[in-house]
């Protein structure tokens, strides 16, 4: 063990004894009060075992292994008409155990999202979200195996709601900044790719800005017509390996409840992008969800849009996204919930496509209001057809199966 994993470990069993000695000023689940407010301080561990089909490459070669998450972490709600806040934050410490030497692969992760609500009822307000996720994953067809992605997104809203509230104006914008770096060390017979290259991973590194205005009128107590329009410009770090990227959207609609148990949305518009090239297409967005009861819901939806992605014969595309997923309690104790999505990619530069499918039953259990636990399981499937230049036999065709068991307890 390196002392630099040791120092991890510590800090982790650190946090949990920390956990553990919190001053019991409330029930379990009932976290700690914050003051005189009705603020809420939630700490939690989370622990996982996750076996993977298609974790890493030797080689040419996919290898299964397991890995353990330990995932340490708070909450913390403070709601308010005048100013709310919401926070979430958790590191992940991701330990592989297989037969092989897997040390490169072990990683210190992390999770976290803040909110700020700001004069909710009032005639103006102001929302403020940001998040920040370190992890390996990532759907972008540059990299030909796992990266680590470091992401950021900085999101402000400045609603405007006149008179009673049923015209709202919401002025919007949004700055995301993503980094790579390398997962695991690479190979002599890997193929040469962005993943094996701290500098071109570095430089796939890249900044997206997004301006906004949305028009809503409330012409019936819960359906709502909607005009929404935006422009975004993504900047790379080095505009020879990636293309700088500038497009709009425009779409308008409905949304709202068709009756007490179902909601649905139906938008539409047009959108286009240049960057080394140029691609105009339609745009759809349609949901349907049913809320029988509290504890059960079911969501049927479709998207069709256009997208970027890290890399110059990936960087732009059109994107088709059928999804489904549904969850339902039962007998006061068990959640079963199931997800799944059959995603179509068209690039813009050639005749190259892709098809991904993702399919993602779970079960969870609750032994009290501060204890869970959960098994889950997930395939998924990625095939690329005429897209030039990939080598052969790696990641960018794959067939993944996934097995976990899931335990939390929240104070």
């Amino acid at each position: 063990m390196t002392e630099q994993t040791s120092r991890w470990r510590g800090a982790i069993a650190a946090l949990f004894a920390a956990t553990l000695a919190l001053p019991a000023g409330a029930s379990p689940g009932n976290g700690i009060r914050i003051g005189g407010t009705e603020g809420r301080l939630h700490p939690y561990l989370e622990l996982e075992a996750r076996w993977d089909s298609n974790a890493f490459f030797v080689g040419n070669e996919n290898r299964s292994g397991t890995v353990l998450h330990v995932r340490p972490g708070f909450t913390l709600t403070a709601p308010g008409d005048l100013l709310a806040v919401e926070l979430d934050a958790r590191i992940d410490w991701a330990q592989w155990v297989t037969g092989e030497d897997t040390s490169d692969l072990t990683h210190l992760f992390a999770n976290a999202s803040l909110g700020l609500g700001v004069n909710r009822r009032g005639h103006v307000g102001l929302e403020l979200t940001d998040s920040f996720e370190r992890s390996p994953s990532t759907s972008s067809l540059t990299f030909s195996s796992a990266v680590v992605s470091n992401r950021n997104t900085l999101d402000l809203a400045v609603p405007w709601r006149p008179g009673g509230g049923a015209l709202g104006v919401t002025a919007s914008g949004a700055w995301k900044l993503e980094a790579f770096e390398p997962y695991g060390s690479c190979q002599s017979d890997d193929p040469l790719n962005a993943s094996c290259s701290e500098q071109e991973l570095s430089d796939l590194g890249y900044n997206d800005l997004r301006g906004g205005l949305e028009l809503k009128w409330r012409f019936l107590p819960r359906t709502a017509a909607v005009v929404e329009g935006s422009y975004s410009v993504r900047k790379p770090n080095d505009t020879t390996s990636s293309r700088e990227v500038t497009g709009w959207r425009a779409m308008g609609g409905l949304q709202g409840l068709i009756t007490p148990h179902l909601a649905a949305t139906l938008k539409g518009g047009w959108g286009s992008a240049s960057g080394g090239g140029s691609l105009g297409t339609w745009l759809a967005s349609a949901e349907v969800e049913w809320l029988p009861t509290l504890t059960t819901s079911a969501r049927l939806g479709y998207v069709h849009e256009w997208g970027t992605d890290p890399g110059n014969p990936f960087a732009l595309f059109q994107i088709q996204r059928i999804y489904l997923d549904g969850k339902m309690l039962l007998a006061g104790r068990w959640q079963a919930g199931a997800r799944g999505q059959l995603e179509l990619i068209g690039l813009e530069s050639s005749a190259g496509n892709t098809t991904t499918i993702r399919f993602e039953p779970t079960l969870d259990y609750v032994f009290s209001r501060w204890l869970t636990a959960g098994v889950g399981y997930a395939y998924s499937s990625r095939k690329a057809k005429d897209i030039p230049n990939l080598p052969t036999g790696f990641a960018f065709d794959y067939t993944k199966h996934e097995v976990w068991l899931k335990v939390r307890g929240t104070y």
